[in-house]
């Protein structure tokens, strides 16, 4: 009886030490830390493209969205494309639907000739990637 109750005792001893050290272990996991400055100036050159007529506006489009897909990039999302990214990360965003829209309109500038999007197109894509990018943090 003496002998099991000191195994006890030392197991618990090293299960407590061991849940101590994960505890301080995990505590020094650092976060990735997005450069706002970076972003903030790199969403702004896209929407100084806006004024720049229909390629402009595409322009301004394709880099907001290469900004958002770069930030979730170096916040460690999981995902071979942006949209398996954004498949996998929903709740991390206010406005999933909004981001998706913007990423499918990214999406026709790349793939389909002859693509003509208005600027309130343009716009609303812009905001809705800018809403994502502050979301995760990489805009104020």
């Amino acid at each position: 009886m003496d002998n099991t109750f000191l195994i006890l005792l030392l197991g618990g001893a090293v299960l407590l030490a061991g849940l101590t050290m994960l505890a301080i272990i995990s505590r020094r996991v650092v976060r990735p830390q997005l450069d706002i400055d970076t972003y903030e100036s790199h969403f702004q050159t896209a929407r100084g493209h806006l004024s720049e007529g229909n390629a402009g506006r595409q322009l301004a489009v394709v880099h907001a969205d290469k900004l958002l897909d770069r930030a979730m990039k170096e916040l460690g999302f999981k995902g071979d494309t942006m949209g398996a990214r954004l498949k996998l990360s929903r709740s991390r965003f206010s406005d999933i639907n909004g981001i998706w829209e913007a990423h499918k309109l990214r999406n026709r500038i790349a793939h389909e000739t002859d693509v003509s999007i208005s600027h309130e197109q343009a716009e609303r894509a812009l905001e809705q990637l800018r809403r994502g990018l502050k979301d995760l943090g990489a805009l104020k």
